[in-house]
This record gives structure tokens, sequence and C-alpha cells, in this order.
């Protein structure tokens, strides 16, 4: 099974760095909150062509201001995506989609993603 995984994803690396690479280009950077609508929106369209059922659920901004002061300059939202493919246990992923503002020298763009060798290099690329 699991060598089934590695294949499916060195089948589909030039993909999923393709959409890394769309991802990293879109800085949404926090503070102050620049950019989520723009990130969401096309993560909420990528899930759609996987054959997810998708639903952007805005933060209310009176929750949010108790939080983070800027955010009603600066929405904050939700993307749900559930895809059923009919499985009897359920895999639930959580992730955010900001980055810090850029900091240290970068030798290129940090949201200009580049591909050297094996590795890609861009803001927020890899975030462990």
């Amino acid at each position: 099974m699991v060598e089934k995984i590695y294949t499916r994803i060195e089948h589909g690396k030039r993909a999923l760095c393709a959409l890394l690479q769309e991802l990293v280009r879109i800085p949404t950077v926090n503070p102050p909150g620049d950019n989520y609508a723009e990130i969401v929106d096309l993560l909420h369209e990528r899930c759609r062509e996987l054959g997810m059922e998708t639903s952007i659920v805005p933060v209310p901004k009176n929750e949010a201001v108790k939080v983070v002061p800027h955010a009603d300059a600066y929405p904050r939202m939700n993307l749900i995506a559930r895809w059923d493919v009919g499985a009897e246990k359920t895999v639930h992923f959580n992730a955010h989609f900001d980055v810090v503002p850029v900091s240290g020298k970068w030798h290129a763009d940090p949201f200009d993603p580049q591909i050297k060798g094996d590795w890609l290099y861009g803001r927020g690329s890899d975030d462990l």
C-alpha cells in the first residue's frame, strides 16, 4: 500500500510542484492578513476540480476582531472541503495558508518560487 502511495506521488510530482508554486505566489502575509480571499478562491477551485464538495465559511468580523484587532480590514475565512469516497473512516486535515512577514536574506524573490534540483524554494513552501 505504501509503495502505491509513493508511486502515485512520483507520477504526480510535476503537478504537485506546480500547485505549490501557484500557492507560494500568493503573498498571504500575516500580520496583517493579506490575500486570504485570493488563496481561498484558488484552493476552493482546485478542490472542486478533484471532485470535492466545498464551502467557504467567513469568520464573523465581530468574533475575529476579538483575537486579531485588524481583522475588520483583513477578513478571515475558512475553506471546508469534503471528499466522500464511501470509506468507513474519515481522515481530517487541518492547515493554514498564511506566512509570517519576510525577514532575513533571500537570494531571490520569496514569492517567486523556483525549483532547483530536488528542492522548491519560496516563502511558505516548507512549514515544519
